[in-house]
């Protein structure tokens, strides 16, 4: 259970603040060792969808050691290097898994900005909710939606290992790694790209179109009550 927030007022820190001045919104935290942190709130889409993209390049990177690779004889580029594989299912990991993330999270700004719960379970489903809330356009009927449902199946064999989705020579792009490994990775990963960007900047304009002015309480010239330490020398947190 988290540490209940002990916090007093402390006349000395109240700053006079002249209309128009900026405010930011902080979440607070209590690490057990060295007291209060704050962090301002982030666009967790933004985040997931920079870290695919960073991903994606890191695969991209892989497979041009791959491709670098003597097929020899048999025409075949056989990968002995785990190190090199573990590199590959790594990055491809984070990429799918950060896709899906970064529609997820979309999805609940939008259920926040317009007070609406959504139904919807899975991110493609959650995906056609959000839209339909601020926007005509059906963004499933889109030419490069295909990309995210390739990457969730991905997602989804990666996160739920079965015989088929592990070792399967026939149907081998069901198998992350080869997939991952394949043409078909930067492909879906385009479309999804695109499909995705689209989605996003259409998002951004709408939710900066209903920008409004409110009223919040606060409490002014807060400090902490917990105790605080200084840097830790080494790597001990």
């Amino acid at each position: 259970m988290a540490r209940r927030l002990k916090v007093r007022s402390n006349p000395d820190l109240v700053a006079a603040h002249t209309a128009g001045s900026v405010v930011h919104l902080l979440h607070p935290l209590v690490h057990d060792r060295h007291g209060m942190i704050a962090f301002g709130l982030p666009s967790y889409w933004a985040f997931h969808f920079q870290l695919g993209t960073e991903n994606a390049k890191r695969l991209q990177a892989v497979h041009r050691r791959v491709l670098a690779l003597d097929p020899g004889s048999s025409k075949i580029r056989a990968i002995h290097d785990e190190a090199l594989l573990l590199t590959a299912y790594d990055a491809g990991s984070a990429m799918v898994s950060n896709a899906v993330r970064a529609v997820q999270h979309l999805a609940h700004e939008v259920e926040v900005v317009f007070a609406t719960p959504l139904r919807s379970v899975t991110a493609e489903d959650r995906a056609r909710e959000a839209a339909s809330l601020f926007t005509d356009r059906a963004v499933h009927a889109d030419p490069d939606y295909q990309g995210l449902a390739e990457l969730v199946a991905i997602r989804d064999a990666i996160e739920h290992p079965k015989a088929e989705n592990t070792n399967n020579p026939t149907e081998w792009d069901r198998v992350p790694l080869a997939w991952l490994l394949s043409g078909r990775r930067p492909a879906a990963w385009q479309r999804f790209d695109l499909w995705f960007g689209r989605l996003a900047t259409e998002w951004v304009t709408v939710h900066k179109s209903r920008e409004r002015t409110f009223e919040v309480g606060v409490r002014r010239g807060i400090a902490s009550e917990h105790p605080t330490k200084k840097p830790p020398a080494d790597d001990r947190t």
